[in-house]
């Protein structure tokens, strides 16, 4: 199973811009799918790059949690550790899919730009 979670990991770009522009309402179910193979075609790797991070600090943190459960001590301490860990890491995902596809979206040529490039003049 651990070898699927890379899989899952390259496939969630491409998942994230297929959801997010579906759940948006910019197109149709099917039209999302085409829309996400065109905006992630040259961003690919930059925004799998984002879902790496997101993931590692994800498994550390369930490390640490799973260090403090195999002592078997302040149990429900850790059943609240646990639970908050997996709400948070739902919420970092939705969050960085969202970010993701207002980015893709926007699409500079090819390029994610995060932040606010225009100057005032």
């Amino acid at each position: 199973m651990s070898s699927l979670s890379f899989i899952f990991i390259g496939l969630m770009p491409i998942l994230g811009v297929i959801l997010c522009s579906y759940i948006s309402g910019d197109f149709t179910f099917g039209g999302s799918f085409g829309n996400a193979f065109r905006k992630i075609r040259r961003n690919y790797f930059g925004v799998l790059i984002n879902f790496i991070i997101a993931a590692l600090i994800v498994n550390i943190l369930q490390f640490g949690v799973d260090l403090f459960k195999a002592s078997n001590a302040y149990f429900s301490i850790i059943c609240v550790l646990a639970s908050a860990l997996t709400t948070y890491t739902y919420l970092a995902l939705g969050r960085l899919m969202g970010t993701m596809y207002l980015d893709v979206k926007a699409n500079n040529n090819g390029r994610i730009i995060i932040g606010n490039i225009h100057k005032s003049e």
